[in-house]
């Protein structure tokens, strides 16, 4: 029987892989020069406009970023099955988390589009991820969604370092 947990994990792993497979599909264009096209490829391909210059200078960021989000939402639905029993232990890492998945969510956007408002949300972003990582460490030695998000954070933090 599947439970919530099981679909978030499986949903929120598939987000995070597709945002690191294109990351890394976009970093390995950069890298590789052009191939010259056999001819009627580009009639037989969808034609598909190159990313700007300039964009997506933080793709460690963005990645970071996503998979601090995939482990937010498994820890939250922990939490929140956790306060559902009647169990409040689980509160406070519920509200940090909630905070940290709409900060990561915003700072992956805006470091994949290069904003000129990094700094400024990065800023916020090392505060808030602090917060979820300190709530989370609390919990950490019990509950392994806890540990997931505790860790994620600590990566995130590490990678919104270099931007500040």
């Amino acid at each position: 029987m599947i439970n919530r947990r099981d679909v978030l994990l499986l949903g929120t792993s598939a987000a995070a892989a597709s945002v690191t497979s294109a990351l890394v599909a976009c970093a390995e264009k950069k890298k590789a020069p052009a191939a010259a096209e056999p001819a009627g490829a580009a009639a037989a391909a969808p034609a598909v406009a190159a990313p700007a210059a300039g964009t997506n200078r933080h793709p460690e960021l963005a990645a970071a970023a996503a998979k601090c989000v995939a482990a937010g939402e498994i820890c939250l639905a922990h939490c929140l099955e956790s306060l559902a029993t009647g169990e409040k232990m689980l509160g406070d890492c519920a509200k940090a988390v909630q905070q940290m998945l709409a900060v990561c969510k915003m700072i992956g956007a805006l470091g994949a589009a290069n904003s000129a408002h990094l700094s400024k949300a990065a800023a916020l972003c090392d505060a808030v991820c602090k917060d979820c990582k300190d709530a989370c460490d609390k919990h950490a030695s019990m509950h392994e969604e806890c540990k997931g998000c505790a860790d994620a954070c600590g990566e995130m933090l590490t990678q919104v370092a270099k931007v500040l």
